[in-house]
C-alpha cells in the first residue's frame, strides 16, 4: 500500500507513507494531478478499482516478486480538498471487489483527516516527529 500526500507547491501527489513487500520502491514516486492512477483519482475525487499499478509505477511491477497487477486507489478529501490518496495492491489481476472499495470509502475520511492534521513540514518528512498527543492517529514512516 501507499499513501501519496498531495503538494499544492508542486500540484501533484508524492508517495510519502508505503508498507509492504515493495514498500522501499514506493517512497517517493510522484505524479502530477491528472496523471496515472492516483493523479486522476486527486483530480477527479474518485476511486478506481482494480488499475493496473504500472500507470503509477512503472512496467516493471509486474515482474516484482510478488507482482503488483491490480490496485484500488482512493482519494483522501477533507473540507473540499484532497490531502491524499491512498493506493492498494494486489498480486492478482481484479484482486479487489465492490466491498473492498466501499469499505475503503467509509473509511476515507477518517484517513483524510487524520493526514490533514499532521503538520505541512512534517508531512513531507522536512521535520523532525514530534510526539503524539493521547489517543492521536500516528502515520508512521518505515
Amino acid at each position: 500500500m501507499a499513501i501519496f500526500l498531495y503538494d499544492d507547491r508542486h500540484d501533484a501527489v508524492t508517495v510519502q507513507y508505503a508498507d509492504g513487500a515493495h514498500a522501499a520502491s514506493l517512497r517517493g514516486k510522484r505524479l502530477t494531478l491528472g496523471s496515472g492512477v492516483a493523479g486522476w483519482s486527486a483530480a477527479n475525487r474518485r476511486f478506481v478499482l482494480n488499475a493496473d499499478p504500472a500507470m503509477d509505477l512503472g512496467a516493471g511491477v509486474t515482474s516484482l516478486t510478488p507482482p503488483l497487477r491490480s490496485s484500488l486507489t482512493m482519494p483522501l478529501v477533507r473540507d473540499g480538498s484532497v490531502v491524499a490518496v491512498i493506493s492498494l495492491y494486489g498480486s492478482v489481476a481484479d484482486a479487489f471487489t465492490d466491498d473492498h472499495a466501499r469499505l475503503l470509502t467509509l473509511l476515507a475520511p477518517s484517513l483524510a483527516t487524520s493526514i490533514a492534521a499532521l503538520p505541512k513540514a512534517e508531512a513531507f518528512g522536512q521535520a523532525e516527529p514530534r510526539r503524539p498527543a493521547a489517543g492521536e492517529l500516528r502515520l508512521l514512516k518505515r
